[in-house]
């Protein structure tokens, strides 16, 4: 045998001796035709968006890659991606979530080589259809909370959170999926605030929008409770059914919760209401009388906001000697409870005699008498009072004054009086106006400022005392004069 034949033998026979050892060790070796990886992937670049990334890299010699994605940096978990080409789509992500990605390259037959470095991103926040809503907070009681927000289209659902701090997960927010765009939060805890976020789902409850900026607030401690007079001239006389819009408007845009009403009649309007029960039907579904519409109390007529206030008791008198004066007078009262803050008070309206004569001056005297004597009988819970009306009576606000001597004498205090104590308003707007404007265009003033309509208040705080009317800059009324009398109003805050 040749020596060259002998080598070959020799190293045929080693080599299936180092297999057989290996095998033998659970071991293998490659064919020699493998293809097996040397190096690792580099030059890792990823272009993330909300919930998806692209990943590219350098090629390296091999039949494909495998991409692993993570979102810690220690892969555990990992998700693993065959790829034949140097670029992966990475999806489904979640928006606004760090992750981190690494790339092997494999052979033909499925062996990996080693991993490259891992890089990391971050994905963008999420895209929607839908703009997030913005949202504000109101609050009508100390309890409760009212959210509304805007409405990006017609139609749609809205998922609102109310939680105790931004991150809504301790305690657990309170969740409502609704159709409107305002909602109220109730028996929460007094002086604690709360945050509110909403967001548009779909029928399902899947978001279709982010979640709108969070708004917070506490529940109201304190309200302001806004009490109005206003003689608002028979419904025979200066085209009720436009005066009457005017009227309402007036009513509305000052906001107000109580309305005592003078020479709103029981004469029946065009539609069959009553004038007083007219007033009631355009303020809308809010607002009440106190009183029916059977028997007395003629045309004194009390009006309330029933979402800002509760009628605990109510009744009417009737104020003797009227009669003599032409039709008979009443002081119609209330007690109701301010719902923001739970505090009850009396509300007094009345409707004097208008003529200029000693006799009905001395009436007026005594008819102030009469309603202190009615409050004392009813209030025996000695609760704040406020009183309303048109006293009719053109003399200066001093001891001169029968009405204002007696009912200034009972401890009742007049908010325009610049004393400095509490129940005088701190505020005057319009004051220098006369409350009576004849329908005239122009607005009269009032340098003297009469007693014809008037609030008075037990001591209580008064931000403001306002005789409201819309003038331009001339001093002329802008639109339909809403009667011959100016509205009054006072913003006052119970004790």
């Amino acid at each position: 045998m040749a020596l060259g034949g002998r080598a070959a033998r020799w190293r045929t026979v080693a080599t299936l001796l180092l297999s057989a050892v290996l095998f033998g060790s659970g071991l293998q070796t490659l064919p020699a035709t493998a293809e097996t990886p040397v190096a690792a992937p580099g030059q890792i670049v990823v272009s993330p968006r909300d919930t998806v990334a692209v990943a590219s890299w350098a090629p390296v010699a091999s039949a494909g890659y495998v991409v692993e994605t993570a979102t810690s940096p220690d892969f555990i978990p990992a998700t693993a991606t065959d790829v034949s080409s140097e670029l992966a789509v990475l999806s489904p992500l979640e928006p606004s979530t760090t992750y981190w990605v690494r790339v092997s390259a494999r052979s033909g037959d499925g062996v990996r080589g080693p991993a490259s470095e891992p890089v990391s991103f971050t994905t963008g926040e999420r895209r929607y259809a839908m703009p997030a809503p913005t949202v504000t907070l109101d609050s009508l009681t100390s309890t409760s909370i009212t959210p509304s927000w805007t409405a990006p289209a017609d139609g749609l659902r809205y998922e609102v959170q109310l939680g105790k701090d931004d991150s809504f997960t301790r305690p657990t927010p309170t969740t409502r999926l609704i159709e409107s765009t305002s909602t109220t939060f109730e028996e929460l805890t007094v002086g604690t605030t709360y945050t509110v976020r909403v967001r548009v789902v779909d029928a399902t409850g899947a978001p279709i929008s982010d979640w709108s900026v969070t708004a917070s607030r506490k529940p109201a401690e304190e309200l302001p409770l806004r009490v109005g007079s206003f003689n608002v001239k028979k419904s025979t006389q200066a085209n009720w059914p436009k005066r009457r819009i005017a009227v309402a408007a007036a009513i509305r845009d000052e906001d107000l919760d109580v309305v005592g009403l003078q020479e709103a009649t029981p004469h029946r309007v065009k539609g069959g209401r009553r004038q007083y029960e007219d007033v009631v039907r355009v303020l809308g579904s809010d607002w009440a009388l106190t009183d029916g519409v059977g028997g007395g109390p003629g045309e004194a007529r009390t009006i309330y906001n029933r979402t800002k206030l509760t009628m605990i008791d109510h009744g009417y008198r009737t104020l003797s000697g009227s009669t003599r004066f032409g039709v008979p007078r009443y002081a119609v009262w209330a007690i109701f409870e301010q719902r923001s803050t739970g505090k009850r008070f009396v509300f007094v309206n009345t409707h004097l005699a208008y003529q200029k004569t000693a006799a009905a001056s001395r009436w007026r005297t005594s008819a102030a008498k009469q309603i202190v004597a009615l409050i004392d009988s009813v209030n025996t819970d000695k609760l704040p009072v406020i009183i309303g009306g048109d006293f009719n009576t053109g003399a200066p606000r001093n001891s001169s004054n029968g009405v204002y001597r007696t009912l200034t004498g009972a401890g009742y205090i007049d908010p325009l009086a610049r004393t400095g104590k509490l129940g005088a308003a701190k505020k005057l707007t319009r004051a220098n106006l006369r409350t009576v404007n004849s329908m005239s265009r122009k607005a009269p003033l009032n340098p003297n400022r009469n007693v014809i309509d008037l609030l008075l208040v037990t001591p209580m705080r008064v931000a403001e005392w306002e005789t409201v009317a819309r003038l331009d800059s001339s001093g002329r009324f802008v639109g339909t004069i809403p009667s011959d009398h100016n509205l009054i109003k006072i913003t006052a805050y119970l004790p």
